[in-house]
């Protein structure tokens, strides 16, 4: 009975369904990783029937530039070799119709992410206590995890809500993709406001910490605001969502930028 009293409070954190346009956005985003590149005007590999007109031309270079007709595979995309940490603003301002969008996205970000792009995912939750972070982990780096278990996870998690220390929890996040073996390393925050917790003043905090994670350039760095642009304030690369309505369309938009405009916009 315990349990199934759990899995109704948790409903309302739960993903009923997605839309047909999500999934081909999703499977759109996986061709574009699976795509090839080549480079052109090598001098061995495969011919490039673009570059035969050259070798009916009078030799330039000694014949050099003529005899480069081939091309060759180039590196896979950065986009094989990526990691996600998507970390989730769980404070008390959150509560209600906010908390419901993030857990929901999270699903989403889960779904196309982990499940479809088979991209490694990490979703964390954060809030604090006093000047303390509280981070809970909703999925970790090598977890599968159900849409039904997520929105338990984040539904226990909602009797922590507080404050936000979103400096020290973005530097936790942070520390923890950096151990990654991934080439491209993105971490997605997801908010609906300001830091509100932390010692000394929590505003420049953020400030500096988000100036100090760019300068590295280490990690890809995006603000996704839940009904709120505060986001804009702290990330240069950012996404908002205005009601719950636009959350798959938004995500795509993330998606992209993230993936397959290689950080970009």
């Amino acid at each position: 009975m315990a349990r199934s009293t759990r899995s109704h409070s948790a409903s309302r954190f739960m993903l009923e369904q997605r839309s047909p346009a999500f999934a081909n956005n999703v499977r759109r985003l996986l061709q574009v990783r699976a795509a090839t590149s080549y480079n052109l005007g090598e001098k061995s590999g495969k011919i490039a029937a673009s570059r035969l007109w050259r070798v009916g031309l009078p030799p330039i270079d000694s014949g050099d530039w003529n005899s480069r007709v081939f091309k060759r595979e180039t590196e896979e995309s950065d986009v094989l070799h990526t990691a996600v940490f998507l970390l989730v603003d769980w404070s008390g301002s959150m509560a209600g119709r906010k908390c419901e969008a993030a857990a929901k996205a999270s699903q989403l970000i889960n779904d196309a992410f982990a499940q479809v792009l088979h991209i490694p995912l990490k979703i964390v939750a954060f809030t604090s206590t006093g000047p303390f972070p509280v981070m809970g982990v909703m999925k970790n780096w090598n977890e599968r995890v159900s849409d039904v278990s997520m929105a338990e996870r984040f539904f226990h998690f909602s009797s922590r809500m507080s404050g936000n220390n979103d400096a020290d929890a973005l530097l936790w996040s942070y520390k923890d993709i950096i151990k990654r073996d991934e080439k491209r390393k993105v971490i997605i925050v997801l908010s609906d406001g300001s830091p509100a917790d932390g010692f000394g003043d929590p505003y420049y905090a953020l400030k500096q910490v988000v100036e100090q994670i760019l300068k590295e350039k280490r990690v890809d760095l995006y603000g996704l605001g839940i009904m709120d642009t505060n986001v804009k304030d702290f990330y240069p690369k950012n996404v908002v969502i205005n009601r719950e309505s636009e959350l798959e369309r938004s995500l795509v938009a993330l998606m992209g930028k993230a993936l397959v405009n290689g950080g970009t916009g």
